[in-house]
């Protein structure tokens, strides 16, 4: 029943992404998006919402100043095992006014397919995808505004070209495998939420992998699986990691919400067992990760100077080929742990026991 958020800054969004870079990146008063239903309608998911604001720390502390509990007093509580912090009235009223105009763009999704070779599997489909978008020019006054994307995604987009090379000169698997480049995912996850709600066959989709900004400048030897203790999929990707010798590592950054911001979510949000695969933090990872957030996440450094490490790209896209072929030759599709919160959430099918 909400009408309006406003999002407030804090020490923690503060050393990931500081509120300064929003206004200086022209970020909060970028253009919005969404994609066209049937009838012409824009799609949207919150249709009671609108309006938003992102406040500073520091205006944050204004919106505080009368109220029964301080702003540092929510911080320290949020920050403790749990989060919880005390809810009340605050003593302020807000009035958000804005002017809007529409444009229409157009922007494709592109996709693959390989049909399985099982004749009663062949109708159950794996989509591994990674979306072929990024954010464009950058509003600084810097000589090179171009926003080049490299890790973020051409990384993951040319990973999914490779491992579906791979996989055409391979014996076709049991399943079909669908690979989806899809559009729009800095603008909202917009490609990927479009093709869950208008497939382009009458196939089933069992399960989802998603390549999102794989950090590939060093040597990995372990990967993240987000939202890998949700589904069985991790065991089908811990057997194929156990191929190569690569460990699995637990979620670095569950603060940050990883899960559910990315193009999987989409598939999550349709009852879909999906996870999102990422290098992880041995051998030189944690560090490779700080750097590139701290210095070239959604900037013009994000480029093809970053000393990129062409046999980590080999390595991971051929972990990507093998967990393909386990998951579409396996004999039972992937299922939700039982009683996971998002297979409650969103209705998933199956759920295992």
């Amino acid at each position: 029943g909400a009408l309006g958020i406003i999002t407030l800054s804090t020490p923690v969004s503060e050393a990931i992404f500081p509120f300064s870079r929003l206004v200086s990146e022209g970020r909060l008063d970028a253009a919005r998006m969404g994609w066209i239903e049937s009838d012409g309608q824009t799609h949207v998911t919150a249709p009671n919402l609108k309006a938003g604001a992102i406040f500073s720390i520091e205006g944050a502390e204004k919106l505080f100043e009368n109220a029964p509990v301080s702003w540092s007093d929510i911080l320290t509580a949020a920050a403790k095992e749990g989060g919880v912090t005390p809810t009340f009235q605050l003593p302020v009223s807000m009035t958000i006014q804005q002017t809007s105009t529409m444009d229409e763009v157009q922007s494709a999704n592109v996709i693959g397919i390989i049909e399985g070779s099982d004749a009663n599997l062949k109708q159950e489909v794996l989509v591994l995808s990674a979306h072929l978008d990024h954010i464009g020019l950058s509003t600084t006054d810097e000589e090179d505004r171009i926003n080049n994307g490299a890790l973020d995604n051409a990384a993951g987009v040319a990973t999914l070209l490779e491992t579906a090379r791979m996989l055409m000169e391979l014996e076709r698997p049991r399943r079909t495998i669908l690979f989806l480049a899809n559009t729009a995912e800095e603008k909202g996850l917009l490609g990927a939420e479009y093709f869950v709600k208008n497939p382009t066959s009458d196939h089933v989709i069992v399960a989802n992998i998603n390549l999102d900004m794989p950090i590939l400048t060093y040597n990995f030897e372990d990967i993240i699986v987000f939202g890998g203790d949700r589904s069985t999929l991790r065991g089908a990707i811990q057997s194929a990691a156990m191929q190569m010798n690569i460990a699995i590592s637990d979620d670095p950054f569950p603060e940050q919400g990883v899960f559910t911001r990315s193009d999987h979510f989409r598939f999550v949000e349709a009852g879909i067992p999906a996870v999102m695969l990422a290098t992880g933090m041995a051998n030189g990872g944690e560090e490779a990760w700080a750097e590139h957030f701290a210095k070239h996440y959604h900037q013009p450094s994000d480029d093809m100077d970053k000393n990129l490490d062409f046999n980590a790209a080999a390595k991971f896209t051929e972990l990507n080929t093998r967990i393909a072929l386990v998951v579409a030759n396996a004999d039972e599709r992937p299922l939700w742990n039982k009683d996971d919160f998002f297979a409650r959430q969103f209705k998933g099918p199956m759920q295992s026991e």
